[in-house]
């Protein structure tokens, strides 16, 4: 009996029900990788990665809605100064700000062609912008 409780224990313990499962909570981009998400709060965020991978949710992820940038860049940072006022930047000098909290992105022209890779706020309306610089 004692081996029958120590077996029942085991096999209890490795069971797969008894581990946390992970489950895909979207299918939002598919074959895209993300390499950057911001939160504003507990409801709204805004992930950004590869070939312009640039999702947003505001129901704290339950659906998800893709956004085009119209070009096909990898994003590196996503960054915000407050809940409305954000930046994506990425390859090629791309730089996409917000003043809607990422509903609608707008191309700004960022003067370079470098692959820019952060992006931090100075103020809501000053950002400091650091790429990769090849000599």
């Amino acid at each position: 009996m004692k081996l029958f409780y120590i077996l029942a224990l085991v096999v209890l313990f490795f069971s797969p029900s008894t581990f946390p499962q992970w489950s895909r909570a979207s299918n939002l981009p598919r074959g895209n990788y993300l390499r950057a998400v911001a939160y504003m709060d507990s409801n709204i965020c805004i992930a950004a990665g590869y070939a312009d991978a640039i999702i947003h949710t505001r129901d704290g992820g339950i659906t998800w809605q893709r956004q085009h940038s119209g070009t096909i860049a990898t994003f590196y940072t996503v960054t915000f100064a407050n809940k409305n006022t954000g930046v994506i930047v990425g390859d090629n000098g791309i730089v996409l700000t917000t003043t809607n909290g990422g509903l609608v992105c707008t191309r700004q022209n960022s003067q370079t062609s470098v692959s820019l890779r952060a992006a931090a706020f100075q103020c809501p309306v000053t950002i400091t912008v650091v790429g990769l610089f090849i000599i």
